[in-house]
């Protein structure tokens, strides 16, 4: 409702918009998973606050697949019992579906709301709407440098949006950068725009990108070149794809970026292997070279859609890892953290994602928004600086307009490795720089110039 004029009506309206969003009070949340897991196990109040009002609700978890692979065990465990103790229904999407109730020791009560698989799975509409090509995963030398050639050859050839996904943003860079430099070659068969999409892009970028994807009135084809960003989430429709190998889930999610309609005819992924997928999925036995697509019996069930069969191997080794004598044993997780209520052991366990970056840096620079509206870095750090300086303001007012400023300041932050950088001011653990434009190279951020403290490009 709109906030009265009323000075006193001003203050409550912002102490019942923070309590709202503490304690969840809305008929439906959008979440992320992060998020929902901090409100299962995390130990902070505001982790807590939104617990009790889980209680009689339906949770939907889609994409649990991206879920760390070494904890679901105890993920599916735990829903269970919150399950029963806070009478909540818990409704787990996925393309691939794994089959977690083997992982649970005792009875659990699930449905599967799909009755009838195969007639989805099996059908040539979805079954057959993608050729798979595993040639390229022959090439052992110089395979970046044959994928190039082999995607510009299919440019010139085909007027299609071209999707191509590697595993590491340094190597997407450069793929990106190498094919900038190629374009002149990739006009034969109309204009190509090359985009490129990782996880450094804020919110903006990636909408951008997208709503260029899906103009059906455009005259250019797009080649696309990501991360595994484009997996989940990302409704995009391509023709052709390139996939650097990695987990089979990844696998099975990058052909639902290709002919996602169905409509469409001649659509092809050729799978290649160039980096290692251990630096990403770390801990996580998907990412192992026998079950991956350098196996003809992982490349069969990919092309059955038999997923079932690979997870009947996934599962029984994390069962297997649950019993074995080190500090991921399952039993000792529960008799020494769960049943003696270590909390803070809880939490930690239960972390969805492992930080690898230390240190985040705000690179000042200009934003044009979605609306047209132009968003400048300085101002943005600057009115986050005084609203932390501002002792009037009353704590609900305070939490909450924190809120909306650090949405704007998330389209400015980037998390680095390294703190051997110049920069001219700091609250807490964010560094603020002023020149932050230098850091960037056709609009993205280059992670490779910055760690090398170097500000001009070559």
């Amino acid at each position: 409702s709109d906030i009265d004029k009323n000075e006193e009506s001003y203050v409550i309206n912002y102490e019942k918009a923070l309590l709202d969003r503490q304690f969840l009070h809305y008929p439906m949340v959008l979440t992320t998973h992060v998020s929902m897991f901090n409100y299962l196990f995390g130990t902070s109040k505001d982790n807590l606050f939104p617990l009790a009002q889980m209680a009689n609700s339906i949770v939907i978890l889609d994409e649990i697949q991206s879920y760390k692979n070494s904890i679901w065990k105890e993920i599916i465990t735990f829903l269970k019992h919150y399950s029963e103790l806070l009478n909540i229904k818990f409704i787990i999407m996925s393309a691939t579906l794994p089959n977690l109730n083997k992982l649970i020791d005792g009875e659990i009560e699930t449905v599967n709301l799909i009755d009838d698989r195969e007639k989805y799975f099996s059908n040539p509409i979805f079954k057959n709407r993608v050729e798979l090509d595993f040639s390229l995963l022959e090439e052992k030398e110089n395979t970046l440098r044959i994928l190039l050639d082999h995607v510009i050859k299919t440019a010139k050839e085909n007027k299609k949006d071209i999707l191509i996904e590697f595993i590491k943003k340094k190597t997407a860079m450069e793929f990106f950068n190498k094919l900038n430099e190629c374009s002149c070659f990739l006009d034969d068969n109309g204009e190509k725009q090359i985009e490129l999409m990782t996880g450094d892009d804020n919110s903006i970028d990636r909408n951008t990108i997208i709503k260029k994807i899906k103009d059906e009135n455009r005259k250019e084809n797009i080649i696309l070149v990501a991360t595994q960003v484009i997996e989940a989430g990302v409704d995009i429709d391509m023709d052709i794809g390139y996939k650097d190998i990695s987990m089979l889930d990844s696998e099975e999610q990058f052909l639902g970026r290709i002919n996602r309609s169905c409509k469409k005819t001649g659509c092809k992924v050729y799978f290649f292997d160039l980096d290692s997928a251990s630096s990403i999925y770390r801990n996580d036995v998907r990412k192992e070279k026998n079950i991956s697509l350098l196996s003809e019996s992982i490349r069969e069930i990919l092309k059955d859609k038999n997923f079932n069969k690979f997870y009947d191997y996934v599962l029984e080794y994390l069962n297997k890892q649950a019993n074995a004598c080190n500090d991921k044993n399952f039993d000792d997780f529960i008799n020494n953290s769960v049943n003696k209520l270590n909390f803070k052991e809880v939490e930690e366990r239960m972390r969805l994602i492992d930080e690898n970056y230390e240190y985040s840096v705000f690179l000042n620079r200009k934003i044009t928004l979605e609306n047209g509206e132009l968003l400048k870095g300085e101002k943005v750090w600057n009115d986050y600086a005084n609203l932390l300086k501002n002792n009037k303001l009353n704590y609900a007012e305070k939490k909450v307009k924190l809120s909306e400023i650090t949405s704007k300041l998330n389209y400015f932050i980037y998390k680095v490795r390294k703190n051997d950088f110049s920069y001219e001011d700091r609250i807490g653990g964010l560094y603020y720089i002023s020149d932050g434009e230098k850091y960037f190279k056709n609009g993205k951020f280059n992670r490779e110039n910055f760690d090398k403290g170097i500000g001009d490009f070559i």
